[in-house]
Formats: C-alpha cells, structure tokens, sequence
C-alpha cells in the first residue's frame, strides 16, 4: 500500500488496539500510529515510491510537529516525560532508534524494516524512550506489515530469513489502497470525534 495509506491506518490500528481515553493519549496514538505505520518504508528505493515517501513523511513531520507543540501547549505528558527523564537510558533508546533507521535504510525493500525483528528493535527503542508510545507505534507497525502481505511483492517478515509470504490480493497503489485509506480515515475521525466528545461531556458534568 501507499505512504498515505499506511500512516492513517497505522493511526486508526493505534485508536483500535489501545483506544485512548484522555488528550494526551489522543495525541500520542496519532503520533505513535503514524511512525509506526510510515517507518517500516525507510527501505524504500524506486523513484515511484520515493516520491510517494517524501511526500508522506514531510506530512507526518508536519503532524508530529504538531502533536508535540499541543502535547507541549497543554502539558499532556510526553515533554513533561522528556525532561524528567533525560539520561542515558534515553540516549540508549535514541542510539536503538538510529540504528534501526540506518539498517532500514540499508535494507532492499520490504525486508528488515518489515519483520517482527525490527519490530522488536523498535519496542526496545521506545521503552527507553518512552514506552507509553509503545502499544500505538507496534499497533501502526503491524498494520503496515498486515496490508503488505495483502501486496504482490513478498514480505520477509521473518527476516533474516529471506523467503518472503504475500497473500497475492492487491496491487500497492490499486483500487484497494484508496478504500482502505478511505475507511480507515473515516474510522479515525470517528473515533476521536466521539473520544473528544467524551472527554467534552465529562469535563461539562463536573461543573
């Protein structure tokens, strides 16, 4: 599937898997959600999708941009985490983090950065970085590994074990990619409609 497909996906696996029940976890499923559903495509090559990833990836730096300054304006707990904790399991988490990155890109495509391997490097990232993030980025990793075995192109997400498992089903940027990008986001401002309706409501009864 496509950039744009993934990093809403990944966001509605994140609301799915783990809903979120205050803001600041609002806004750490949509952040977790969308790294992890984009990182596994740090391995792409061809130019087709490369435009496609940079597009997708400047969009979801916009987006995290964001959520970090709202996190920051409304003191919702991920800087507040940051600078509490600074140190060297922080540094061990960021060391982790770039190494993955740098292995990713590295890697032919649909290889390391999409097997349970680097899934498992990248919890180990986040647990010292900041493991309430954990269950959003490993619900939007695993989203973008589901829908590529739906692809043509076989995934070895056994790596390093090189054979590769695809289901056959659809093309990557076919008319399945645009109605599963279209359900999952319709899915994803659902739910956080009602979650922000919620907390509107529960804010209102205590007054």
């Amino acid at each position: 599937m496509m950039g744009k497909t993934h990093m809403i996906a990944g966001i509605g696996a994140a609301v799915l898997i783990s809903p979120p029940d205050t803001i600041g976890g609002c806004l750490q499923a949509l952040l977790g959600g969308a790294l992890g559903g984009l990182i596994c495509d740090l391995d792409v090559q061809s130019s087709t999708y490369c435009r496609d990833a940079r597009v997708v990836r400047n969009t979801a730096l916009l987006l995290g941009a964001v959520i970090l300054f709202l996190d920051w304006k409304w003191s919702t707990g991920i800087w507040d985490h940051i600078g509490s904790h600074l140190g060297r399991r922080q540094l061990l988490g960021l060391g982790i983090f770039l190494v993955i990155t740098i292995a990713g890109k590295l890697s032919s495509h649909r290889s390391f950065t999409h097997s349970f391997l680097a899934l498992g490097f990248l919890m180990a990232a986040f647990y010292f970085l900041y493991a309430p993030l954990i269950p959003y980025v490993a619900a939007g990793f695993l989203s973008h590994m589901f829908l590529d075995l739906l692809n043509k192109k076989p995934v070895e997400i056994f790596y390093p074990y090189k054979k590769g498992v695809c289901l056959r089903l659809f093309s990557a940027d076919g008319l399945a990619n645009r109605l599963i990008c279209t359900v999952s986001l319709v899915f994803v401002v659902v739910q956080m409609w009602d979650i922000m309706w919620k907390l509107v409501l529960g804010a209102a009864g205590r007054f």
